[in-house]
This record gives C-alpha cells, structure tokens and sequence, in this order.
C-alpha cells in the first residue's frame, strides 16, 4: 500500500471517528441523565444487575430482584460464571462500570482486530486500518449503546492469533491473558463457546484449548453456584425455581420477524429455545464435519476462519452486535481478495450500517420495503456472509481439486 493511500485512508478514519462521537454524545447524555433507559441498558441488566446481587448475597436469578431496579428483564438463565465480576463491580458505582465496561470494549476490539489482521498476514499499517474500521463501525457503535458483549467474540479469535505468534513478548503474554479471562467470563454463553472453538479449529485445527476452558468454566461456575445457594440462604431448589422462572418470562417477549436486528438463519424460520438448542448442535456438528475436511486440504487460516466463524454466526442464535468478528475477517477479506470481489463486498457491509444514520434516508427506505431498517440491513448481512462462504468453499475445494492434479 503507497503511502499516499495510506495517508487517504487515515484521513477518512478520521472523519469517521469524528461522526461517530459525534452521533454517541446524545446517547452519553441520555445515560447520565436517565441511567434505566439510556446507553448500556443490556449491561446494567445482564452484567452489573446479577454481579451486584451476587455480591448483596441475593438470588440472580430472581426476578423481583432485579425488575425494576436492573432494567425492564431479568438476567437470562445461564452458568454463573459469568457472574464472579462482584469484587469489582461492586466497588464502584453504575456510571463508573459502564464506563469501564465501554473502554475495555474498545480496547479489546481494536487491539484484538488488528491482531487477526496480523495473524493472517496483513502488514501492520493495513491490520490498524481493519482495526480502526471495526472500532468505530456502526456495528460496534451499536454495540456499546446497547452494552453488549461483541468485544468477548473478537477476544475468543485474537486469543488463539496471539498464540500463533513466534517469540512472544511480554506484551503478547498480557493481551493472551487478556483475550483469555473475556472468554472465560463470557464462556457461560453457547454462541461465545462456539466461536471460541470455531477459532480453535482454524488457527490450531484442534479443539484441546476448547476443552481446557470448557473445563475450567464449568469448575469455576461450579464453584460460583455453590457459593451463590450458600450465601443467598434461599436453597438450591428456590434457585432453581428463579431460574425456571426467568427463562419463561424471556420465552415469552413477544417476537416479530419484521423487526429488531437478527442475522442468523434461525431469524427466518421461527423462534424458539428448542430450535435455539437443536442448531447449537448442529452447528457443532458443522465445525467437526469443517475440522475433518481441513485436515486433508489445503485451505489457508484466513478460509477456516471464515467458513467456521460464518457457520456459527449465521446458524446460531446472533444479534448484529454479535458480528464483530466476522465484520473483521470480511473486512480482511476486501483487502486480500481482487478489485471485483472487493468492491460488492464492500458495498453490501458498509453502506446498510451507516445509512442508518440518516433518518430520512431510513425512513423512505423502510416505507419502501415495508421492513425495519434494522431487519433489511441484518438480512443484507447475512445474505453477504452466506456468499462470502459459498465463495470461499468453492475455492478450498478449487484448491483440493487441483493439488490432487498436481499430485
């Protein structure tokens, strides 16, 4: 890349941060002043509700625990691992944990995208363009308005892409370390899991580290739990109630396919925990079938990554802000592959993510459509990503195909 380029490039990162802070100073405000309803309802909910209760010796899972005082929903049901924040959490105030909250994330999607960017190969300057993109991408601005977890996604890929290094430095052991103990709290969560192993697959086609933190998850939430039936005083089976409890008033929030920001396949047929759980299994199912073929071809980390992180975000349960990752491995995508790929590529990830920032623009569309703009441009991305992988599938097997002419 001339520098000439370069220098053009970073110009126009520039002016993107600029209007991205720009449109998240209204959202800020809107936090201090109305901290229920404003920037980062998902973490007061799902994050600091249950870590503060935990450390008040209360129940999590209990609804009128945490309704009203946490948000309009209780916390979903899930391994409590992700619950052992309280130390923390509970020594400073909302406001200072949403903000540290908002600051690791950016932290951990910049640095942690640029150390996949460089992992597959990217010179540095091209790995912080791809880094700065996905940092101030609308997708991550959404992310952190919402208070969501996307950043712990990019984190379960740059743990292994840190570990591919040669001759590590010290900073390299504090980033796995890092990348490591988001993954770990967030372990609790199928889709986290699932990625983490997807990763696993394509940079060390094994799944030990996979199993090695699947282990110590269920140890430490093993370890939580006890503790959390011990201290609360409400016994096991009041707990398990709780959670029963929980898990009905989330099943039934009324759902419509027309709107909110879904990108997964599940999205399109019909919503439900059953059909949650069967394509866990079988997306799991998928990355083995993945593993066995890329044991025999000759597919490269940049494809593996692809077609194992697209498989568990199109086939799983994902919101938009769940995409991070593979936002970050398409944006490396336009940059590897030719002009005529680039450019379709390009337009179908960048243009429905920011022309949501104009209302007017929004509006026609969606009187158009007669489609939620969130809904249209989730679709869109998920229409990019089913062909992104049809593409890369046909090149592993183009690959294959000819090594054994070759040979």
């Amino acid at each position: 890349m001339s520098a000439r380029r370069t220098a053009l490039l970073w110009v126009l990162v520039t002016l993107i941060a600029g209007l991205a802070a720009y449109r998240m100073q209204p959202l800020l405000a809107d936090s201090r002043d109305a901290p229920a309803t404003g920037i980062g309802t998902d973490y007061r909910a799902t994050v600091y509700g249950p870590n503060i209760l935990v450390s008040e010796h209360s129940n999590p899972w209990d609804p009128d625990a945490s309704v009203p005082r946490f948000g309009s929903f209780p916390a979903p049901p899930i391994w409590p691992v992700s619950y052992i924040a309280y130390p923390l959490l509970d020594r400073v105030d909302y406001t200072t944990g949403l903000t540290l909250f908002m600051c690791c994330s950016i932290l951990l999607v910049a640095i942690g995208c640029a150390r996949i960017a460089r992992s597959l190969g990217l010179s540095r300057q091209r790995a912080l363009l791809v880094a700065s993109l996905i940092a101030l991408s609308p997708t991550h601005l959404y992310d952190l308005a919402l208070g969501q977890t996307g950043a712990g996604l990019v984190a379960a890929v740059a743990f292994f892409a840190i570990r591919a290094r040669q001759q590590p430095s010290w900073w390299h052991h504090v980033e796995k370390w890092t990348y490591g103990a988001t993954i770990l709290f967030l372990f609790a969560k199928p889709t986290f899991a699932l990625t983490f192993l997807a990763a696993n697959l394509a940079y060390e086609r094994s799944a030990r580290i996979f199993v090695r933190f699947l282990a110590a998850a269920v140890a430490v939430g093993l370890a939580n739990f006890i503790a959390i039936v011990v201290r609360s005083g409400a016994g096991l089976g009041t707990i398990l109630r709780s959670m029963r409890e929980t898990s009905t008033i989330l099943s039934e929030v009324p759902v419509n396919r027309m709107d909110g920001d879904r990108l997964d396949l599940l999205s399109l047929i019909h919503p439900s925990a059953l059909l949650d759980l069967i394509a866990l299994v079988a997306v799991a199912g998928g990355l083995v079938l993945l593993h066995r073929m890329w044991q025999t071809s000759r597919s490269d980390l940049r494809e593996r990554l692809v077609m194992g992180i697209g498989l568990v975000t199109i086939g799983t349960y994902h919101h938009t802000y769940d995409s991070l990752p593979l936002l970050a491995l398409l944006c490396i995508t336009v940059l590897v592959w030719p002009m005529r790929r680039a450019i379709p590529l390009t337009i179908g990830l960048v243009v429905p993510g920011w022309l949501y920032g104009f209302n007017a623009v929004r509006t026609a569309i969606t009187d158009v459509v007669a489609i939620d703009f969130f809904a249209l441009s989730a679709r869109i991305i998920f229409h990019v990503v089913v062909a992104v992988l049809v593409v890369t599938y046909l090149d592993t097997r183009r690959q294959n195909a000819d090594s054994i002419t070759v040979t």
